[in-house]
């Protein structure tokens, strides 16, 4: 069995292993987003020649209580229907390609802390199994609101304003910057005007609407929400930035929009660390089995625990 990174002729065979382990083609223009506009990267495994697992991981900036640093966000996790056999075992083609990969990305002098993500319950027990994550015990919730309106005064008060990529530096700078301050004693990943504009603006397949809320009179910018309609037509927030006391008012911005575009509901997941900062009276909590998952290693139980998510932070949504 031979371990590399993927090489640059290895898209061919990558597209059809895709394609036997999850029945459905994949798109290139999103696999080009994610691994090279995105710098993300990839290791496989060859069996004689032939492909037969791939694992890939994006390269996100995070913010570790105010120091500047990376993560993995693991994603496209494959293995061939053949050798899943092996998967339990220390020596199976997951645990091979994941542990080459993390040799060379997590330690000192290398680029990345450690990885995180949102695997299912088998990934996450497999993880665990394996010695290649913690059995995390933080929690993502779901929370839902109705559709309200703004009532007269915040209607005459504020302003939704629907942000094109030429507005990034002027509403997500400011608000990026206060966040950061705001938030300095959590772990929280890079949102600056760069990576909005990256990750939901220039998303090759997927339709976000990034969202500035600011005063009418004063023309002060509160902060940016960024969301999308999700298959069943409920209103899914993606993204919030804005400091620690604005985060009710983009909530309550919202679910002005989805009463106005007709939207049954607004949700968001957050883990509960931080769902105080948006809970309200008349908010539904929902437990998706949603586990916030990182790598085994120094500080990482510490670093998962006081980690800012949302859905933005995954690859899948």
């Amino acid at each position: 069995m031979q371990i590399e990174f993927v090489g640059p002729g290895d898209q061919e065979a990558l597209f059809e292993l895709f394609e036997r382990c999850f029945s459905v083609a994949p798109q290139p223009e999103t696999w080009q987003w994610k691994y090279a506009a995105g710098a993300g990267v990839g290791v496989v495994a060859r069996d004689d020649g032939q492909l037969v697992a791939h694992y890939g991981a994006l390269i996100r900036r995070v913010r570790f209580e105010g120091e500047d640093g990376q993560a993995l966000a693991p994603a496209d996790v494959m293995v061939a229907p053949e050798k899943r056999g092996v998967l339990t075992k220390q020596r199976g083609l997951m645990a091979q390609t994941a542990r080459y990969l993390f040799e060379r990305q997590f330690g000192e002098g290398k680029p990345c802390r450690l990885a995180m993500g949102f695997p299912t319950r088998r990934a996450r027990a497999l993880g665990a199994k394996l010695g290649l994550y913690i059995d995390s015990p933080v929690v993502v919730d779901e929370l839902s609101w109705h559709p309200r309106p703004f009532d007269w005064r915040e209607r005459l008060r504020y302003r939704i304003t629907r942000l094109s990529s030429a507005d990034l530096d002027a509403w997500v700078t400011p608000a990026w910057q206060a966040m950061q301050n705001d938030f300095h004693e959590l772990v929280i990943g890079v949102r600056d005007a760069a990576w909005v504009r990256y990750r939901y603006l220039q998303h090759p397949t997927r339709r976000y609407r990034v969202l500035g809320v600011g005063e009418r009179l004063g023309r002060s910018k509160q902060g940016v929400a960024i969301v999308q309609e999700d298959e069943e037509g409920a209103l899914e927030c993606m993204d919030l930035i804005a400091p620690r006391p604005t985060m009710p008012l983009l909530v309550k911005a919202l679910r002005q929009d989805c009463s106005a575009s007709g939207r049954p509901r607004l949700y968001v997941w957050v883990n509960r660390l931080l769902r105080e900062c948006l809970m309200t009276p008349d908010a539904a909590v929902l437990d998706r089995d949603m586990r916030l998952t990182v790598t085994v290693g120094p500080k990482s139980e510490y670093y998962a625990r006081k980690w800012w998510i949302t859905n933005g932070d995954t690859d899948f949504r």
